[in-house]
């Protein structure tokens, strides 16, 4: 990235986030410049497990979007699958730090029936959910 470039995000970050924003970028920056290897390394210690994953609930939908490779792609090489709720259990455990849950994907994770069942233990754990949803 260009010097330009940089001092541009860096205003835009500062502009529109405050000087706390501005700095997280210039430190982040500066930590991109090191080695990858040490890099990886040294966030390996400090944050050994992820603190965001991702959940598919299900692969299921009962929409047929134009905009979604679902839509796009009736027969896209798999069966729609709803996740059992004991792999759900199993994801949470091996997982000890969670911060922040997705449940997205391709399909519609509320026609998996243990849906809510799923949002209460993630709650119970006082983890922050995120989903999108058709609505």
């Amino acid at each position: 990235m260009n010097w330009r470039r940089e001092v541009s995000t860096l205003y835009a970050n500062l502009r529109g986030d405050g000087l706390g924003m501005a700095m997280k970028y210039a430190a982040f920056r500066a930590l991109l410049k090191f080695h990858s290897r040490p890099l990886s390394w040294l966030i390996s210690k400090w944050a050994p497990f992820p603190l965001m994953v991702e959940i598919e609930a299900s692969t299921a939908c009962d929409l047929r979007c134009r905009h979604c490779e679902l839509g796009a792609l009736p027969d896209w090489g798999q069966p729609p699958r709803l996740m059992p709720y004991d792999d759900f259990l199993r994801i949470l455990n091996e997982f000890p730090r969670l911060v922040f849950i997705d449940l997205t994907g391709i399909g519609e994770p509320i026609l998996n029936p243990r849906f809510l069942d799923m949002v209460k233990e993630i709650k119970r754990r006082g983890i922050w959910i995120e989903g999108f949803d058709h609505f």
